[in-house]
């Protein structure tokens, strides 16, 4: 994407000093040939439209290129931005739920949403506490489940990936990849009861991780939707992972 931007630009270098090459070569004939003095002013209202019809062409090519990428861009976001929102009713929001109970951070993430700050405050505050690193307590999690709840919605994870808009976003890439990996893990144990310490360590490490890029995420988009879609914003805001008692019942 980058290279293919760095062309374009090139191309709209060359172009805008092409044109501009031209005009001047017009005037230039206007001037040294016929004289600036002694042309008619037919021939001189001719050299002119002539000449600055190309510094037009350049400006209205210039112009509506920039209004295009412009409109290209905002499709694109709104685009990913309808897929977050997807991603996030699927799978992010049920896993931030699932995991919420094994950080000891939970009530604190809740009491920030809970109450009637803000939502600048309640961002800035629930960011802050992202560089936290708190450990999770895994065991207060069916690992059983969780396996469960991974691999049936492993097909909505596929049909993200075929998205090209999607994966353009990092940050998505990145909670994909360890989704994916969480599930593979979890599937792969004949067994998830009584597992030995070190183990419990490791699918801490990987939970961990995933918890930690889709909490990330989630904050950001939440952001989006209180500028963007308010009524969205609402509904999401009001079913907040992190607090155990949410509901969607507006009182």
């Amino acid at each position: 994407m980058g290279e293919e931007m760095k062309k374009s630009s090139r191309r709209s270098v060359y172009l805008g000093v092409s044109f501009l090459l031209m005009s001047i070569a017009v005037y230039a004939v206007k001037t040294i040939v016929f004289g600036e003095e002694s042309i008619p002013d037919t021939m001189r209202y001719l050299f002119n439209a002539f000449g600055f019809l190309f510094i037009s062409v350049l400006m209205t090519t210039l112009v509506l290129n920039h209004l295009l990428v412009l409109r290209d861009k905002y499709e694109k976001k709104e685009k990913t931005n309808i897929i977050r929102s997807t991603f996030f009713s699927e799978i992010g929001t049920p896993f931030l739920r699932i995991v919420a109970k094994a950080d000891p951070d939970q009530d604190m993430f809740c009491e920030i949403f809970s109450s009637d700050k803000p939502w600048d405050q309640a961002y800035a505050e629930f960011t802050a506490l992202l560089s936290r690193k708190t450990p999770l307590d895994i065991s207060c999690i069916d690992l059983q489940s969780l396996a469960i709840y991974l691999r049936s919605k492993r097909e909505f994870l596929l049909r993200l990936l075929e998205n090209p808009t999607f994966l353009e976003q990092s940050d998505f890439t990145d909670i994909l990849r360890a989704l994916f990996h969480l599930s593979d893990e979890l599937d792969n144990r004949p067994s998830l009861c009584s597992l030995p310490v070190t183990d419990m360590a490791h699918l801490t490490g990987d939970i961990t991780r995933v918890y930690d890029l889709t909490k990330k995420t989630w904050i950001l988009h939440m952001d989006y939707l209180h500028d963007n879609h308010p009524y969205l914003f609402s509904l999401a805001f009001r079913m907040n992972p992190f607090n155990p008692d949410a509901d969607p019942i507006v009182k």
